[in-house]
């Protein structure tokens, strides 16, 4: 028997589906989807990311769950606490918005790339359990896990930690991939990255609410992205190569090193400059004429998009 690594559900179903040693299961009782054997990825997996143009692009998060925070902004101002915070786009851009920000990442290149764009920032290098026990006595207002989860083999110890972090009546930001996106073309469309040994978990809106529910949150809102042309834009330029296409010509131009400072606007250097404005034509030009293209596969698209956002909050007041 294969368990749930949410609820725990021991009579879990196979669903046909392989991906080199893993297979899918479904969850009955929580509906979630996973890949078993469930074993995450150490930080030195993700050491070996390419970051092309990371150090000299400019400010820029493409998760929409980022964007619509900072448009709604459940609690103004605070304490906010970005795990998996990557190279620290959204962590810079909550600082401006009011927030007293801090960031982790168990990427150390994630975090030495994220403190040479933003040396003012409070970011760490270690795990969301080191940081609760390191920093004990810190409580925040929210805490944004921005896709995160699927990334876990302990999705329930996980959560356990993030309740510990979090004050009375504070705030959870959660966004996964929809597992249920580009579903009339089934798995054939389906991008690398959500495939294991990068992803484990796969969830809708309603095994996603399960989760935070049996740990004592409540949810105050789920909701699944519309398919925009933005989303298939970024799944063409996947499939036909493009992206690393792009990878590679700038992994060759020669580049400055130099730090950005606080604002990451001024970039040094022919490279650096050539590299900026090649990320600026790729992302203003490239995606969209490539989103244009995929117009007529939006009416056989189902509504679900890219990604569920949910917001959840814990109870206000203190456990006896």
């Amino acid at each position: 028997m294969t368990s749930c690594p949410v609820c725990n559900e021991p009579e879990t179903t196979a669903q046909g589906l392989l991906h080199g040693e893993y297979h899918l299961r479904h969850c009955p009782v929580c509906g979630l989807m996973f890949w078993h054997p469930v074993r995450a990825r150490g930080p030195e997996a993700y050491d070996a990311w390419p970051l092309d143009f990371a150090e000299v692009r400019p400010v820029w998060t493409g998760q929409s769950a980022h964007a619509k925070f900072l448009r709604d902004m459940p609690a103004r101002g605070g304490r906010l606490l970005d795990v998996g915070c990557g190279i620290g786009d959204f962590c810079y851009l909550a600082e401006k918005a009011g927030y007293a920000t801090t960031g982790i990442d168990f990427s150390h290149r994630f975090i030495e790339v994220a403190r040479q764009r933003f040396p003012d920032l409070d970011l760490e290098e270690m795990t969301l359990a080191k940081f609760a026990t390191k920093r004990a006595d810190e409580k925040y207002d929210i805490v944004t896990l921005v896709q995160v989860l699927e990334h876990l083999d302990n999705v329930r110890h996980f959560l356990k930690m993030v309740t510990t972090v979090l004050r009375p009546g504070g705030y959870v930001v959660c966004a996964v991939p929809n597992r249920s996106r580009w579903r009339l073309f089934s798995h054939t469309l389906r991008e690398d990255w959500d495939y294991p040994p990068n992803h484990f978990t796969w969830w809708d809106a309603d095994s996603l609410a399960s989760l935070f529910t049996r740990h004592g949150l409540t949810v105050l809102s789920v909701e699944v992205d519309p398919v925009r042309p933005f989303d298939c834009a970024f799944l063409l330029t996947e499939k036909l190569g493009l992206v690393k296409l792009a990878a590679w010509v700038g992994r060759r131009l020669p580049r400055g090193g130099g730090r950005h400072g606080s604002s990451v606007d001024s970039v040094s250097g022919v490279g650096n400059r050539a590299a900026t404005l090649g990320y600026r034509l790729y992302h203003k030009m490239v995606v969209p004429l490539c989103g244009l293209a995929t117009l007529p596969l939006l009416p056989f698209l189902r509504k679900g998009g890219e990604s569920i956002y949910l917001l959840a909050q814990v109870n206000s007041e203190p456990s006896a």
